[in-house]
């Protein structure tokens, strides 16, 4: 190693001993501490020239603020990124070792621009971290450690993550800085904020001073995530956020919450004026949550908030959503002005996207709607069990729809609803998926107008009274490529086409597939070409049938 001292780049898999010789490197993919000579952390103490990024990771065997000063970290410029890891297995071993110390030896240089330290044990951060001495750091991650930092008056902080802290159950006064006697915003830069996997977490506050409109927190904030803390009850950092106390516009682009399983409301979002995107998933006790008639708006996620009601206020269209998805909720309700539909002043509809899916307590499409959705490009309406009635002029004017999911509704229908207007689809569906529910006896007619179909997927036909899986006047769908039946019993009819059709019959698993046993199942006459590319005409092997 002492005779590549003008070596500037380097890669490895595990760290070479005596890596301290090559003096003249540049960049270090990764240094691995060690306990051996040639491998503890002083080696990097003559790599005076190292830039870019450096990870130090199993930093156990380093045992006092001595030792790690001997990385001389503070002195190298150039490093703009310091990873900073501790073994995740030994977080609770090597009591002796002075956390704090250790951490305060690693200093980085000033100019360092991202943090990252995990599984770091110290019962409090060092000050160099505490005080505005890193004035350019503009990314901080931190990951299974013990305790929260004060980070509220780094000034260029942009990107704050905060991971698997187990320990903290309280976000407090001490996390903001904010007890001197300036009047100047607590996280000024800060852009994205993250909580992942905060499994104690029980209260989020702000400070008394940033509540009474002494300080200002989050001004710039773009970006909340929120994921995995499911003991969260109390959030007055999220009102605050979404402007709901001060009542006032904020910057906030992107909500994501998933997995806050002990929250109850949502705060109201109105004043979220360049709020995008609302991502709400795995919210169980959530009862209530109204969509903002936000003019920036363009993606709406409400999925696993199994006690929320969903309002829906239109002209949605005025917030410019084009994703809009409710599943396993209450109920999606929707409001809209009948006044516009009187006038013929509806707003331009910007909709591509619509599902609403797992609802059981949504039992009716309210009359009208159909004339809100004419760009809507795939729609989704499936497993509401108590759905009762879909208007007969439903799908007029949606002629852009090409992808359409629906079926598994009130089991006292023996129809599908709505399907008298199905066929204004047929110059544009490409691809259906439908799906039974107990007393549905028969496919619905009015599918053979859909001639631009190439894709059709029937899924959950029990067949105990049901006609025919594939009925004769399929031969209509001649644009039809790929057919998909599952879980049918009754009879299957496949008829011949005008190019190839693949037909797919998963059984493999018995539990989830399951077909009459024929070994002559119905082929209409002049379906000659039926065959399976392994066993021959006649015979299904593995479920598949091909025509050429």
């Amino acid at each position: 190693m002492e005779y590549l001292v003008s070596l500037r780049h380097i890669d490895f898999s595990h760290t070479p001993a005596d890596v301290g010789c090559l003096t003249g490197l540049r960049t270090l993919p990764f240094f691995e501490v060690g306990q051996d000579k040639g491998h503890r952390i002083e080696e990097l103490g003559c790599l005076k020239e190292l830039g870019g990024e450096l990870r130090i990771v199993n930093l156990e065997p380093v045992r006092d603020k001595k030792e790690a000063k001997g990385a001389n970290l503070f002195g190298k410029a150039k490093i703009n990124t310091l990873v900073l890891i501790w073994s995740s297995e030994r977080k609770s071993s090597s009591s002796s070792i002075n956390h704090k110390d250790v951490l305060e030896g690693l200093q980085p240089h000033p100019d360092i621009r991202s943090l990252e330290i995990e599984n770091y044990q110290g019962d409090e951060f060092p000050p160099w971290l505490l005080m505005p001495i890193l004035n350019n750091l503009v990314v901080l991650k931190l990951k299974g450690c013990k305790k929260l930092p004060t980070a509220g008056n780094l000034s260029h902080l942009e990107i704050l993550e905060i991971e698997g802290m187990d320990g903290v159950k309280k976000i407090g006064e001490e996390f903001y800085s904010c007890g001197g006697s300036g009047t100047g915003p607590i996280f000024p830069a800060l852009k994205r904020l993250s909580l992942a996997n905060m499994w104690s977490l029980v209260e989020w506050m702000i400070p008394a001073t940033v509540a009474g409109g002494v300080h200002v927190a989050f001004p710039c904030l773009e970006e909340l995530y929120m994921s995995w803390c499911p003991e969260l009850r109390s959030c007055d950092a999220l009102s605050h956020i979404s402007g709901e106390f001060h009542a006032s516009a904020t910057s906030l682009k992107y909500l994501t919450i998933l997995g806050c399983s002990s929250l109850t409301s949502i705060p109201s979002l109105q004043n979220c004026t360049a709020l995008e995107v609302l991502s709400i998933y795995k919210c169980y006790n959530v009862v209530s949550t109204i969509i903002p008639e936000l003019h920036s708006l363009k993606s709406v996620f409400i999925d696993r908030c199994g006690k929320a009601t969903v309002r829906v206020s239109w002209p949605l269209f005025r917030a410019n959503v084009k994703d809009l998805k409710v599943k396993d909720c209450r109920q999606p309700i929707f409001f809209y002005d009948d006044d516009d539909l009187h006038r013929g002043e509806l707003w331009p509809s910007r909709l591509q996207s619509l599902v609403i899916s797992f609802c059981n307590y949504f039992n009716s499409v309210p009359n009208g709607l159909n004339r809100r959705l004419h760009s809507l490009i795939q729609l989704e309406i499936s497993f509401c069990q108590n759905l009762s009635h879909i208007p007969e002029d439903f799908f007029c004017g949606l002629n852009q729809l090409k992808v359409l999911k629906i079926g598994s509704f009130s089991e006292e229908l023996e129809a599908f609803p709505g399907m008298n207007s199905i066929h204004h689809l047929g110059g544009s569906l490409k691809k259906l998926k439908i799906f039974e529910w107990k007393n549905l006896k028969s496919l619905p007619r009015q599918l053979q107008h859909l001639t631009s179909l190439v894709k059709l997927k029937i899924f959950y036909f029990d067949g105990k009274e049901f006609d025919e899986a594939l009925p004769d006047w399929s031969a209509n769908l001649s644009s039809l490529q790929e057919l998909t039946i599952c879980y049918v019993l009754a009879g299957i009819a496949i008829v011949n086409r005008s190019r190839k059709l693949s037909v797919h019959l998963p059984s493999t698993r018995a539990s989830l597939w399951n077909f009459k046993e024929t070994s002559q199942p119905h082929i209409p006459q002049g379906f000659n070409h039926l065959q399976n590319s392994s066993e021959g005409a006649g015979r299904a092997t593995n479920g598949r049938w091909s025509l050429d």
